[in-house]
């Protein structure tokens, strides 16, 4: 992959990352594809765009508190919670 690509990609995981830890949905679905896919496995579900995106967040954000103390980071080349 060049290497413009890859620090564009980089920057998108990284502003997805701050976006979904910081529970702003518009943020976060601005980061997405249109005709992104989510397939949860354990709820044998799969969500479908963003409006599929934007009911699994939803899903998820109300069943993790606010304060929850493991937000996910970006270093820039690795996830780290």
């Amino acid at each position: 992959m060049n290497e413009a690509i890859l620090t564009k990609h980089k920057q998108i995981v990284g502003r997805h990352i701050a976006a979904e830890n910081a529970h702003e949905l518009g943020a976060t679905l601005a980061t997405l594809h249109p005709q992104c896919v989510f397939e949860d496995i354990p709820l044998a579900r799969a969500f479908h765009g963003h409006a599929g995106a934007e009911q699994y967040y939803r899903l998820w954000w109300c069943k993790i508190s606010s304060d929850w103390d493991h937000p996910i980071s970006w270093d820039g080349d690795h996830l780290i919670s």
